[in-house]
């Protein structure tokens, strides 16, 4: 991952933690962020700590398309369907779609290092 890669990567990273601090210490509320941020975050911060792990296990530069689109339906599919229905506490909000689908082509376009020529 070279700088741009990993300044793309912290920014989730940053916002997240940013707005845990301002919601949870400083009792600072706002709806859209309370309600979006986090399936705006979630996909990217999940991926990038899957692609360091499987770049630190396997020597893998880079998730494939595939990769990112199936780990990323069922990562969906999981908190916006299963959860709601195993515990009330989760609420299914057809809202969030949009919002990990734009994290999920954040993570692809900004943080997932493109190929090298001529590799596969």
């Amino acid at each position: 991952m070279n700088q741009k890669h990993l300044i793309a990567a912290a920014i989730p990273f940053l916002l997240f933690g940013g707005h845990l601090i301002l919601e949870r210490l400083l009792r600072l509320h706002w709806t859209l962020l309370d309600h979006y941020l986090d399936p705006l975050c979630f996909l990217p911060i999940l991926l990038t700590l899957w692609l360091i792990d499987l770049r630190w296990l396997f020597g893998r530069p880079r998730l494939t398309a595939a990769f990112t689109l199936v780990a990323g339906t069922f990562f969906i599919v999981l908190g916006e369907i299963i959860f709601p229905i195993l515990d009330p506490a989760f609420v299914h909000d057809p809202w969030d779609y949009p919002f990990y689908l734009i994290g999920l082509a954040y993570f692809w376009f900004f943080i997932n290092p493109k190929a090298a020529p001529g590799s596969s």
